[in-house]
């Protein structure tokens, strides 16, 4: 519960003419960085921050003409005001931390079970022949829709929701790296091979130097996909503590309208950050790592 334990009810201390100046602001401050650093700010950005501009400002007359009910579609500036009154009592880091600390535990997971069991079944067509449909079938079932199943299983608490969190992001981590340990060049392998290289040899000379780009593509849509799979575990759960889906839902009880809207502007920020921040990383350190 957000109103009445940390703070008075919400009042809009953003006006509407500070929130111009703010979109005014910044369309100029990227407009100067395009015509000064034009290496580090592309066309794509300008335009963006246009788009995002001319998004907000229709949101906002639209709510302040009353077309939509304020009380079902906040204003930007009500959305803005509650923001930075949930970080500023420590409303809000808590929630993030938890939701942040769930994908990354779940990932890690992942990437330690997918990747050997994607080059093991790859290598080896027995394998394949008896793993491959039975997991085939496994991936046609939505991570979510298993979520009853993994709370008899791991009762409450966080192990039902990273259990789903990692069937969520597993596949297509195990996926890619099956794939390209498929394309593998068999020249190299039995190259290593011959000079007595076991699997494990295999794999760590030949494979994954090669399959790095397609794994890193892998982790990056599984990080996607397990976010996704957490904020609806979250929002579905009712015996989960903590999360911006939990703060969501528990706003949602509440009718406090700006706080779930504010819990969806910050779920869609981070996802964008997660995802950036694996294509820097890919971007930057892939030519070194790969051969």
């Amino acid at each position: 519960m957000l109103h009445g334990r940390y703070f008075p009810e919400l009042v809009e201390v953003m006006s509407v003419s500070a929130f111009l100046v703010g979109i005014g602001a910044v369309l100029l401050l990227v407009l100067l960085a395009r015509l000064l650093i034009p290496r580090w700010v592309p066309s794509s950005l300008l335009w963006g921050a246009f788009v995002g501009s001319a998004t907000l400002l229709v949101w906002q007359g639209v709510s302040q003409l009353r077309l939509v009910s304020p009380v079902l579609l906040p204003p930007p500036t009500a959305v803005i005001s509650n923001l930075g009154l949930m970080w500023a009592v420590g409303y809000l880091q808590p929630h993030i931390i938890a939701s942040v600390s769930r994908l990354l535990f779940a990932c890690g997971l992942a990437v330690v079970t997918a990747i050997p069991l994607g080059i093991l079944i790859g290598r080896f067509r027995t394998l394949s022949e008896y793993l491959g449909p039975f997991l085939e079938m496994i991936r046609m079932v939505p991570a979510p829709a298993w979520l009853p199943l993994a709370i008899l299983w791991f009762g409450l608490g966080n192990p039902p929701t990273i259990f789903i969190i990692w069937l969520g992001a597993f596949f297509p981590i195990f996926l890619n790296t099956l794939t390209a340990t498929r394309r593998a060049d068999p020249v190299q392998v039995e190259t290593v091979q011959n000079f007595g290289g076991d699997i494990f040899d295999v794999a760590w000379e030949v494979i994954i130097p090669a399959a790095l780009p397609l794994i890193t593509t892998g982790i990056r849509v599984g990080l996607g996909i397990g976010w996704i799979v957490l904020i609806t575990a979250e929002l579905a759960s009712t015996n989960l503590v903590g999360g911006l889906g939990y703060m969501m839902e528990d706003a949602r009880s509440l009718l406090d309208v700006p706080t779930v809207v504010s819990g969806m502007v910050v779920v869609g920020a981070l996802g964008t950050l997660i995802d950036a921040g694996i294509r820097h990383l890919e971007s930057r350190y892939m030519r070194r790592l790969v051969p």
